[in-house]
């Protein structure tokens, strides 16, 4: 996620790698943020593999794509990268978090982004319910409680995605 993350913040506003982690810090409120002596792994990595290049470099850096310093873009490969992962399965251990941060990674004029990153955590919330097992007698009054638990935080958060939805489509329409 952490990838993705930076990935995404180049693509919206390329800079050096103190600013791709200041950006990251306001843009995912918290949830992902970085300093940027964890960025420039990252950016690093993703030039390696082509998804970002290194313009500008600072004195004393190499230039090129594997450049140590510089001011960082995302390449056409890093934005369809970007896209493959805004479309891919949610992470099913760390489904909600997986959803929060593609919610916040994807471009806020991007509507179908965000539909169908609510879409897969209500579609992966349906089949955690489902997987919810049915109690006979004999179980444990914690037990019971535990189960409860899970199921009504499943049907909030199934609220919070049909209101979220609703709340799209207005900013939508309001938008244009």
């Amino acid at each position: 996620m952490v990838r993705a993350a930076v990935l995404a913040s180049v693509i919206e506003e390329p800079g050096h790698a103190y600013g791709v982690g200041s950006a990251m810090t306001v843009r995912f409120g918290g949830v992902i943020g970085a300093k940027a002596r964890h960025v420039y792994p990252v950016l690093r990595a993703l030039a390696d593999e082509g998804l970002v290049e290194a313009t500008r470099p600072l004195p004393g850096t190499r230039s090129g794509g594997t450049a140590v310093g510089g001011w960082y873009r995302a390449t056409a490969a890093g934005v369809e990268r970007w896209r493959e992962w805004l479309a891919s399965p949610l992470d099913g251990a760390r489904a909600a978090v997986d959803a929060k941060v593609r919610l916040l990674a994807a471009r806020p004029d991007d509507l179908a982004s965000a539909e169908g990153i609510l879409d897969a955590y209500a579609e992966h919330l349906r089949q955690a319910a489902s997987d919810l097992p049915e109690l006979g007698e004999n179980v444990s009054l914690q037990r019971r409680l535990t189960t409860d638990f899970d199921a009504r935080l499943i049907d909030a958060q199934l609220d919070w995605i049909s209101d979220a939805r609703s709340r799209l489509r207005r900013e939508a329409a309001r938008r244009r």
